[in-house]
């Protein structure tokens, strides 16, 4: 996570936020990952969550199809920082968030197999009527994390919650550009805030997630597409005995990236960069090239002329042609 965000705030889009940041003229001991600057946790948590997420080559969790390091991550390195936190508690903070995240956003899918196909499975009741798993779940994973961090006992935290709640949103139609990018460091941002708020008094409904008008039943049950009407909302006993039964970031895993685009596309990008070692095929050689992948592949790459930088991610076409003509993409 942190090397993608020194990555990412060397982008355009990464000096945007960071100039964005400075005129809000934040102060504090928090630091925005590759600027040497310092601003509070709250601008902090924003910016390198933005930073983390804006080349889409954080990790990810392929059975969940969610990215809870760019979320996290930049919560627990600002209270880390501002309040001098050791490793043990760092790294339990995240590994609590991460989980919280992880499996929220997976709710309604949570006992689908590792190998089934990657589409709609094990990407929970958010993915379907399109809501983006990072800035909903993420928002509610960043605030368990801070809430870890600042020591906040029960009621606090189920403040801290509500007040989350609130704040959680994100939609899927910004999945190809850097506005998504934004979306994760707001819910960093939103966790932190909502955490330190409760710390502070402020209240919120302490069953927000799970109640009737909260984020389950606003983000779910009725936003489903028609067809579903079998659908009986979230089993909460199902989703306790899951929760760190075992942990997400330890089985199925976290994966790294190696190339820096949808995590959908590496398949065709090794089989590309094999035939071309195999047999040693030149660009000036290849009339035409055919790829061949499940519908649901193409789901998720669904740019077929991109534009832009972040378009090109989502783009089968382009990502295999960057293949062939100039090897591993960069």
């Amino acid at each position: 996570a942190a090397a993608a965000g020194l990555a990412g705030a060397a982008q355009p889009e990464g000096r945007v936020m960071v100039r964005f940041i400075q005129e809000m003229r934040g102060n504090g001991k928090c630091t925005i990952m590759g600027t040497g600057l310092r601003t509070s946790p709250v601008y902090a948590a924003l910016a390198n969550g933005a930073l983390v997420h804006l080349l889409d080559f954080d990790d990810e969790i392929p059975r969940r199809g969610i990215h809870p390091s760019c979320v996290i991550f930049p919560v627990v390195m600002a209270l880390g920082e501002m309040n001098g936190c050791s490793g043990k508690e760092v790294i339990t903070a995240f590994a609590l968030g991460c989980e919280v995240c992880s499996k929220l956003g997976a709710i309604g899918d949570l006992d689908t197999p590792p190998n089934s196909p990657f589409l709609r499975k094990g990407m929970g009741e958010f993915f379907r009527p399109g809501w983006h798993r990072e800035g909903v779940a993420g928002t509610i994973g960043a605030t368990a994390a801070a809430a870890k961090l600042l020591g906040l006992d029960r009621v606090r935290l189920e403040n801290a919650f509500g007040i989350a709640s609130g704040e959680a949103a994100g939609v899927q139609a910004n999945w190809a550009t850097a506005s998504r990018a934004f979306q994760c460091g707001r819910a960093a941002m939103n966790g932190i805030m909502a955490a330190l708020l409760a710390q502070e008094g402020l209240t919120g409904a302490r069953d927000a997630i799970e109640a009737p008008g909260g984020l389950l039943d606003c983000y779910t049950a009725h936003s489903l597409p028609l067809g579903r009407e079998d659908y009986r909302g979230v089993d909460e006993a199902a989703f306790f005995s899951r929760l760190a039964n075992p942990y997400d970031i330890i089985h199925p895993g976290v994966a790294l990236k190696v190339y820096p685009c949808a995590s959908a596309s590496h398949t065709s990008i090794e089989a590309m960069l094999q035939l071309v070692q195999q047999y040693r095929i030149g660009p000036d050689q290849a009339k035409a090239v055919q790829v061949s992948v499940i519908p649901a592949m193409l789901e998720l790459l669904p740019v077929s002329d991109p534009q832009d930088g972040w378009q090109a991610r989502f783009s089968l076409n382009y990502v295999v042609a960057v293949a062939l003509v100039y090897g591993q993409p960069l």
